[in-house]
């Protein structure tokens, strides 16, 4: 089906408003690409957003951790939080402020778009460490990251939300389907473009954009397989879900893809559930 050209035109613009990603964020993420840096380095450059600083220091602070004194030097924290965590908490700083305003046509509001996200973040991380240890560096973002197509399509499909729900109802086929047939593309797509115009790494355009999509060329299998599982993970728990967790599931092919079969399964699962829990309602900003 060919994409409407006005529906283009406007996914275009849509995509042209979005704030692009700020220096700091950049400045970090290029350095999680590079092996040339140090913990002072990272501390100076969270420094440059006071806003930024102030949630490092409030993370590394919050009963989330625990360290039982308080922490008030940037570099200090940064130490305390490993390069890892601090990265992913810059980027879920920049993706929390792009996450404003509702969802209508995803059934969520902002909260519960940014539960789903940081939960399927957490899902996608705790899935690595057990079964794809060389991941876990990406895994975060590319949980976190998944459904950002959602922030461009919302008030678009909006307009065309009846014919959509019209078509899984009595049709009974994936909301990313519908989407597709009235819009020309769906979330997944449009989320692969929000990437690609803040200059993320490929693997993370293809993986965003695979995770309804199983036919999806990809690098990386793996990391596609853990963002769908992740999805499925949160979808079944009802983490943030909107219309479209009604077709959440774990797919054999994803499961196996990352070794998780047999008795190795349920473990895995039930710990992975238990860390996605745990972090559910916790304020991180």
């Amino acid at each position: 089906m060919d994409r409407p050209a006005p529906v283009l035109v406007e996914i275009t613009e849509r995509l042209e408003r979005l704030p692009p990603m700020p220096q700091t964020v950049s400045e970090v993420m290029q350095m999680s690409r590079s092996e040339d840096f140090a913990v002072g380095d990272l501390a100076q450059v969270v420094c440059k957003d006071p806003t930024l600083a102030a949630r490092v220091l409030k993370l590394c602070n919050s009963g989330f951790y625990g360290l039982g004194k308080e922490v008030t030097s940037i570099q200090r924290a940064v130490v305390l939080l490993g390069f890892e965590m601090t990265k992913n908490l810059v980027l879920s700083s920049f993706v929390h402020s792009v996450i404003q305003g509702d969802f209508e046509a995803y059934a969520q509001t902002s909260d519960g778009l940014w539960e789903h996200s940081f939960g399927s973040a957490t899902a996608c991380l705790a899935l690595a460490e057990n079964t794809a240890p060389d991941l876990v560096e990406v895994a975060y973002t590319a949980g976190l990251l998944h459904d950002i197509g959602k922030v461009v399509l919302a008030s678009l499909l909006a307009e065309r939300f009846q014919e959509v729900i019209e078509r899984v109802k009595t049709r009974r086929i994936p909301f990313p389907q519908a989407e597709h047939e009235v819009l020309g593309t769906d979330h997944a797509e449009v989320g692969a473009l929000v990437a690609e115009r803040w200059n993320l790494a490929p693997v993370l355009r293809e993986v965003i954009r695979s995770h309804h999509h199983r036919d999806v060329e990809v690098s990386e299998p793996r990391l596609a397989a853990l963002v769908r599982l992740a999805d499925g993970v949160c979808g079944i728990l009802g983490v943030g879900a909107g219309f479209d967790a009604t077709d959440a599931d774990l797919d054999d092919r994803d499961l196996a893809l990352v070794g998780l079969d047999g008795d190795k399964l349920q473990p895995v699962l039930d710990q992975v559930m238990a860390r996605v829990m745990d972090v559910r309602g916790f304020r991180l900003f």
